[in-house]
């Protein structure tokens, strides 16, 4: 009995041997599809090192390209600071005009209180116009004037002649003259 324990054991140990080189058949297996997947996962990683080396590629060019922006941003700031320049200019000119528009209403004002004073003054023809009628007036004054103090004169002369004639003989003409004298307001 004992024996056959043994063989039992030894059939059940020959069974398990069967049942581990069957695991062992498949853990080969395993091992050769990891090795076949290990190998194709090589050839996955020998792509990813190309990808790999054209994304370093794609990392140097865009180095370059930003290495561009960065002088492009440097040219733009540079930029930046002569428009900012030129903007304080502007605003130094617009202050200006602004004064100068002030001057200009000023001006403008003053132009304005010209022409109003202009429409008041008198044309040159006008003007002209008034001196002749005043000269014709005056030329009329003048002929008056000279007429009467021609009179005058010549009737302080008729007197007189006529005191020298009557001087002698008639002394109440004396007092008659010297009334009409009076009258006329002459005096000799």
């Amino acid at each position: 009995m004992e024996e056959n324990i043994i063989l039992q054991k030894l059939e059940e140990i020959s069974k398990e041997v069967g049942k581990i080189s069957q695991i062992s058949e498949q853990v080969g297996n395993i091992s050769q599809k990891l090795e076949e997947h290990d190998g194709q996962f090589k050839l996955i990683d020998k792509r990813f090192d190309g990808i790999d080396t054209k994304l370093e590629e794609h990392d140097q060019r865009f180095e370059a390209i930003d290495k561009r922006f960065d002088g492009i941003d440097t040219k733009l700031e540079e930029h930046d600071q002569r428009f900012e320049a030129i903007d304080k200019r502007f605003d130094g000119i617009d202050e200006k005009l602004a004064d100068h528009d002030e001057k200009f209403d000023l001006i403008i004002q003053k132009i304005i209180e010209h022409d109003e004073r202009l429409d008041q003054m008198v044309t040159k023809t006008e003007f002209n116009t008034f001196i002749d009628r005043q000269m014709a007036v005056n030329d009329q004054l003048v002929t008056m004037v000279k007429r009467l103090d021609e009179d005058r004169y010549a009737m302080i002369e008729w007197m007189r002649r006529i005191e020298e004639k009557m001087d002698t003989k008639f002394e109440s003409y004396d007092t008659m003259f010297q009334k009409i004298k009076q009258e006329l307001k002459l005096s000799f």
